[in-house]
């Protein structure tokens, strides 16, 4: 193994201690959870860290660490809506939110190519108070037993705000990319047929 491909396997890790984390919520081992979580998360900043600091990014790496991040935050909220931790309308929300930016990947993909889903700042914080509510909710269910409802709540309701935010940035930029594409390809149209017609 070479030490540019120390990021995928920490992402590797963090896709592995999936089925720890779930077995523990599921055993009613919050604290074990909150610990394993906690090392999830160490393993996200520091491979991303790595990445851009020993400049050892590639596309493979993005996409495995992506999809070490989204696996592990919907097993997790799985496992809490499945616990009464959290409530049907926030799972709705999350999970709808990310429903509509795969869909609306693959048919801009589909359609027009090209396409990065390059993360926004509200869907950074998103993920951000994602990570958060995860960690409070286990924290209070082993650490701080009935301390933190209040704080709960409050998280629940930025995450819906955030999602709702998030969400309209990403279609609008979706529409804007869209429109360009469409222009740029009109504007290749005409070039190509004026070409034809000064032959």
């Amino acid at each position: 193994m070479t030490r540019e491909q120390i990021p995928n396997l920490l992402s590797s890790l963090r896709i592995a201690l999936i089925i720890p984390v779930v077995w523990a919520l599921l055993a009613d081992s919050p604290l074990v959870a909150l610990i394993l979580f906690a090392i999830a998360g160490l393993t996200d900043s520091l491979d991303g860290w790595l990445a851009r600091r020993e400049h050892w990014e590639t596309p493979i790496g993005g996409v495995l660490d992506g999809v070490a991040d989204k696996l592990l935050l919907f097993c997790v909220y799985i496992c809490l809506w499945w616990l009464d931790s959290v409530p049907t309308w926030l799972i709705a929300v999350l999970f709808g939110r990310d429903l509509v930016i795969g869909i609306g990947y693959l048919l801009y993909r589909t359609r027009l190519g090209g396409f990065k889903a390059a993360p926004t700042p509200t869907g950074k914080v998103h993920i951000f108070l994602q990570i958060c509510l995860v960690i409070l909710i286990m924290a209070e269910s082993s650490v701080f037993p009935m301390m933190l409802p209040g704080l709960i709540d409050g998280f629940m309701k930025m995450l819906l705000i955030t999602a709702t935010i998030s969400l309209i940035g990403y279609i609008r930029q979706w529409y804007q990319d869209t429109c360009t594409a469409y222009y740029r390809k009109l504007y290749e149209a005409e070039q190509r047929d004026k070409k034809v017609w000064s032959k």
